[in-house]
């Protein structure tokens, strides 16, 4: 029987349209390609090639070869990573969110009742690209803000995230009992990076000024020392080290509230059931 590796020098012959060519490309001498493809045509019983002093071309048979050979590897290249990503979906559970503070709350949980798997995570805004995770197993769990309309998809309440800017004591807007997005217009805040979909509502806020940090420890350290605003959620505040000297004021804008679904396909139900909301 041939090897996976002799279809893949035919190919690399084909290609090069020589044997030296393709033995360099290859990284192998070309004596040694040369036997390879003259054990491929004893499997065959038949030549591939038409030799004569100074050349080797692929004959009829040989194209034919080539054009079979191409189809097995994109198989086999296919079947290797279909079975790679099979144990790996069996090892491992993949979490979406559109969010930082949902995923805060879901690993934990997930951790819990799946003890011994693997778990990675992704913040992305773009909660088409979550959804379409999801449904082509790149994702076991997704938390979006939205629940997903498709009868394969399994979906929940999870919880409910709340802005709320953080301001030092004796600031101007620390005694108001709510505040609205424009109000922090020729501000200067802190803020973090990688907010998931809450990057949509600072993003719209061009009259205030923010001075972003990618390092949370950094960002936590400087909110800290610093005078500046930042914002916060009813989800960041109890996952942190509480502020001193600061006092929370909610932001009032409609889009200052998001609902997060948990969303699962209907093969993972046991997993999802497990699974409490934290609303």
């Amino acid at each position: 029987m041939f090897e996976l590796q002799q279809l893949q020098q035919l190919i690399a012959v084909a290609e090069a349209g020589t044997l030296s060519a393709a033995a360099e490309k290859l990284h192998i001498s070309q004596p040694a390609l040369s036997r390879s493809m003259q054990k491929l045509e004893e499997h065959f019983e038949a030549p591939l090639f038409t030799r004569t002093k100074n050349r080797m071309t692929l004959n009829e048979t040989g194209l034919c070869a080539v054009q079979y050979a191409n189809h097995v590897i994109e198989t086999a290249t296919a079947f290797d990573d279909a079975v790679h990503e099979k144990i790996r979906s069996l090892t491992r559970i993949a979490v979406g969110a559109s969010a930082p503070g949902p995923l805060w709350l879901l690993m934990p949980q997930v951790s819990r009742e799946a003890p011994g798997m693997m778990l990675s995570s992704v913040i992305s805004e773009n909660e088409a690209s979550l959804e379409s995770g999801l449904k082509n197993e790149t994702y076991r769990l997704v938390l979006i803000s939205h629940p997903i309309e498709d009868t394969h998809i399994l979906c929940k309440r999870y919880t409910s995230e709340q802005l709320f800017v953080s301001f030092p004591i004796g600031h101007p807007l620390a005694s108001r009992k709510g505040i609205l997005a424009k109000d922090l217009a020729g501000l200067t805040m802190l803020l973090f990076s990688n907010l998931g979909v809450w990057t949509h509502f600072h993003e719209r806020m061009t009259d205030t000024h923010f001075i972003l940090q990618t390092d949370r420890q950094a960002f936590s350290d400087l909110v800290t020392a610093s005078v500046l605003p930042s914002f916060v959620t009813n989800i960041s505040k109890n996952n942190q080290n509480p502020q001193k000297d600061r006092i929370i004021v909610p932001l009032l804008d409609a889009d200052a509230k998001k609902t997060f679904y948990l969303c699962a396909r209907r093969n993972d139900k046991a997993l999802f059931d497990h699974i409490r909301p934290r609303l």
